[in-house]
């Protein structure tokens, strides 16, 4: 059984119905819908963890800043493929949406790493 949702519930979503109504018409069920927006969620909060888990593996030792500071370029390379696997869409600028804030956590976790290491070594 198919749900259609005949409202959008966004103006982003408005929008994009609203482009080729005269040529096409939008078939979008709940379940697909639900299920995106679900996976988007859920990933994007799983990669908002990166200086949570940038804490707690410095402070058991299996990182540090100098370490992640050296490997940033691969860590661009890895970002750009988790998002553009993340992202819906094909184009870069999407992927590029999610992957500059996606490298700014990467910076704030080697900062949280700095200052985690240096607060676990004196005290």
């Amino acid at each position: 059984m198919r749900i259609f949702l005949f409202y959008p519930s966004s103006s982003a979503l408005k929008f994009l119905l609203n482009i080729g109504k005269d040529e096409l018409e939008p078939v979008i069920s709940a379940t697909r819908y639900i299920s995106f927006v679900t996976g988007l969620m859920l990933a994007c909060g799983i990669v908002f963890e990166m200086p949570v888990l940038s804490f707690f593996l410095t402070r058991i030792g299996v990182v540090n800043a100098g370490m992640l500071r050296r490997k940033f370029l691969y860590a661009v390379i890895i970002i750009m493929i988790v998002a553009a696997v993340i992202t819906p869409t094909g184009d870069a600028f999407n992927m590029l949406m999610l992957a500059i804030p996606m490298l700014a956590l990467y910076e704030a976790s080697i900062w949280v790493s700095f200052f985690s290491a240096k607060r676990g070594a004196s005290g």
